[in-house]
Parts: structure tokens; sequence; C-alpha cells
């Protein structure tokens, strides 16, 4: 019956009693994240048993957990409840740093249940936001076990029930050991990443409300107005298998000339916003909290499923913008950015049967609402401007590949189309900073204090 039992770290059987652990995760919304298999459980000698997950939590929505425990006969012996991230219980046990020099913590929580059964959910979070359920722990006090049993048995001598309590055996997340993990120095490496971190967790109801973002928001930019509608571009066949053979060959291509006011979309009122946005304190980012950004969006899914030769396709939320400034520092978030580099490698952006493209570099003119577009492997950057630049470039980024390639932090054109809500919104920004923070190390230009 312990089919399972590669899931199991528990050692000499305590009872036969055949025991089921169901684990799942959703978004705050309702989403389904994961459901694991049930995983069978038999306890320890010491009433405890582990369940390795090693599931990774990378929704920008709330996230919620929970685990449940039943008998053989699937009646309910333990239930977690919903678990959230920015519950306050969570208690930190480490910090550490990977070879790679991603600061992370693990931390752990605890739902006690009746009849002496505790849940215990083990996770590592990471310092860009994405964080894995490594363990769901069971523990079985035999004290609240004895403590219901001297319930029950009202006529027996007081002394005689204590004879059968058996001394504590909880073993608790290290407990001994469990440090501050607050300050910003254990996990982050600025104090606006801490600030950073709790606001991906427990978004700031400040910058959730909708008169902030429309106060700055120019022209005709809106929030949270009617959801986006797909198919309003209309760009014809042939030139996007033109475009398909340009990736192939030189490894970039770009859309020229789309008719942008078609999708409702007015690339003066995303610049003039940007700017707006940059004078309160908020970097080019920001720009996603608008419902024009989502709808321009929309409107590449059919494009990029053309020009990839597929059926659908997924956008990754892992999106920025930029602003350029003549002469400006390149560590101010959504400035220059002139360091040549590759987001992915080219195992992971081709199939097996694309061939390589040739080696060429050169400069891409493009005119506003030009769409640019390079495999994930190609080498690429972008140039600063004069001083006497009146206007200078900006730009908004996010990928597009075939199903099931951008990862867990993606999103489906239906998805989209359903809208954005704007907390999740404001984690997709805020994830992203903490992604970026590699290139803007000190978040110059950020101040999140604007909406007070």
């Amino acid at each position: 019956p312990f089919q399972n039992s590669d899931h199991l770290l528990g050692a000499a059987a305590f009872r036969c009693t055949y025991m089921e652990l169901h684990v799942s995760a959703s978004t705050s919304d309702g989403l389904p994240l994961f459901t694991l298999d049930p995983i069978s459980v038999r306890l320890s000698s010491a009433n405890e048993a582990s369940a390795r997950c090693m599931e990774p939590l990378t929704s920008v929505k709330g996230v919620e957990l929970q685990a449940r425990l039943v008998d053989e006969e699937g009646a309910l012996l333990c239930d977690s409840g919903p678990v959230t991230l920015c519950d306050e219980d969570w208690v930190c046990l480490s910090c550490e740093t990977a070879s790679g020099g991603m600061p992370s913590r693990l931390l752990s929580i605890a739902r006690e249940c009746a009849d002496g059964w505790t849940l215990f959910f083990d996770m590592k979070e990471r310092s860009d936001t994405a964080s894995v359920l490594r363990f769901v722990r069971i523990v079985k006090s035999r004290v609240r076990q004895a403590e219901h049993a001297a319930a029950d048995l009202s006529g027996q001598a007081e002394a005689e029930v204590e004879e059968e309590v058996v001394a504590p055996q909880v073993h608790r997340p290290l407990d001994c050991t469990a440090v501050d993990c607050t300050e910003p120095e254990s996990m982050a490496v600025h104090p606006k990443h801490s600030l950073l971190l709790q606001m991906f967790r427990q978004p700031d109801a400040r910058l959730l409300k909708l008169s902030f973002w429309n106060s700055i928001a120019q022209g005709t930019l809106t929030v949270m107005q009617d959801p986006p509608c797909a198919g309003l571009l209309g760009t014809c066949g042939e030139q996007l298998r033109n475009r398909r053979s340009d990736l192939d060959q030189f490894g970039y291509s770009r859309l020229q000339q789309l008719p942008w006011s078609q999708a409702g979309v007015s690339v003066q009122a995303l610049s003039d916003t940007i700017d707006a946005l940059k004078t309160q304190g908020l970097p080019p980012v920001f720009i996603f909290m608008y419902d024009q950004v989502w709808s321009l969006l929309l409107q590449l899914f059919d494009l990029a499923a053309q020009i990839l030769d597929t059926d659908a396709v997924e956008m990754s939320l892992s999106v920025f913008a930029w602003a350029l400034e003549p002469d400006a520092a390149e560590s101010r978030v959504g400035s220059n950015f002139g360091l040549p580099h590759r987001d992915q490698t080219y195992d992971d952006c081709h199939t097996q049967d694309e061939q390589g493209v040739k080696s060429l570099g050169e400069a891409i003119p493009c005119d506003a609402g030009d769409v640019l577009m390079w495999r994930a492997n190609t080498i690429h950057w972008g140039s600063s401007c004069t001083t006497d630049r009146v206007q200078p470039r900006k730009s908004m980024a996010t990928m597009f590949g075939h199903l099931g390639t951008c990862k867990a932090n993606s999103i489906s054109k239906d998805a989209l189309e359903a809208g954005v809500q704007l907390d999740t919104r404001l984690r997709i920004i805020l994830r992203t900073l903490l992604q970026y923070k590699m290139w803007y190390p000190e978040f110059a230009g950020l101040s999140l204090d604007v909406a007070s």
C-alpha cells in the first residue's frame, strides 16, 4: 500500500495504519496551480513523516497552499486550511547564497489540527520572489493524544491518567536555530530590495488605488476599464512569413507601420505617461499598470504564433520598459542599457531541427510603434542617445514562445483577454524590478512612498 515510499523520510513504522497526504496550491482567486498525486504516509517511531514536494511557486498572483491528511477510509485527520505566503507566522530557519550569487531563505510555517496533528510547510524563497515548496511534514503529538484520551476517561483517577502520558516528542523545525531574516542584509542587497520583497508578498493598498494611477495617466490611458480585445491589427500573412525568414537567417527582424490606433493604443500617450511616472519616482516599467499596454501585447499573440509557426504561444511575464536619458548613468532603473548580452542559451530557444543564424551585428533603425524581434540567444543591446535628442527612445519588452517554453512565469492569450487584475500587474512589476537588480543594484530613480 505504500507505493510512494520514495517521498518518505521517516524510518521505523510507529503503526501500520495507512494514511494519504494531499497537497495543492491555487491563486487567491481560485486558479489551480498544482495538485500533487496522493502521497502515502507512514509515521516513524518519533511520530513524524516528511513528504518531498519540490514544487515551484512562481505565480504573480497571491498563492494559497493547502495540505490534507486522510486515513485509509478517506476520513479527514488534519486539514491545514489555506496557507498564504504573506501569513505572519512563517519562521525563517536560515539564509544562504547559491553559487550563482542568488540569496535565498528557508522558511517554515506550522498549522495545528485536532487530536495532536500538526502540518508543517517548508519553503525556499529566493530574492527574486520565486519560491519552492520543498516539504510538507506531519507530526503527531502523543501529549495531545493523551489529553484527549483523558477527557474521555473521566472516571479514572488523575494519577492514573498522568502515568499514561508520554513525554512530548514534537520535532518543530529548528526552533533553537531560528534566525531573524527580516533585516535587509539577510537576503537583500539593498534596503529597497527588502521593501520590494515585502510589497510583492503583500502589495501596499495605496498603490492599488485607481485614482492614484489615473492621476498620472496622460492622453487616453486608463486603468482597469474594459478588458482588451484581440485581432485588431490584421497584419498580412506574407509579411509575417518574411519576418520568420529574417529570424531564421539573421536572428532578428521587425514589424513596421502597425495600425496601433485600431487597437485603441496611442504610442504618444504611452511615452508621455512614462515621463509622468518618472516625475513621481516610478521607473518606466510601471507603465504596465495601464490597460493599453496589455491591449498592445494582446495584439502580438496571433502575430507571434504565425512568426513562430505554431498554433498558439505564451508570453513571459518577465517584462520591462526603458526610457533613455541623454548622458544618464546606466544605474538608473530603466535608463540606458548598453551592455551586449543574450537572454537565453541557443538550446533554450531553438527546436532540434533549426539551424544557427549568421554572425552579424548592426544597428536596427526603428520608428515609434515598430516591433523589434530577435531570438533569445541573439546578442543584443540598446544604444544611448545624444544630448540634443528632443524625445529619446522609449521601449517595452517581453518574450513569446511555444507553449511550455516560458516556464511558469507566463500568461496565455485567453488569460490576458480575461484581464490582468491591478494587484497582479503590481506584482509583475515588483518581480521584474527584483529580477533586473543585477543591472540596477541601487534601484536609483525608484521611490516607493509616492502613493502617500
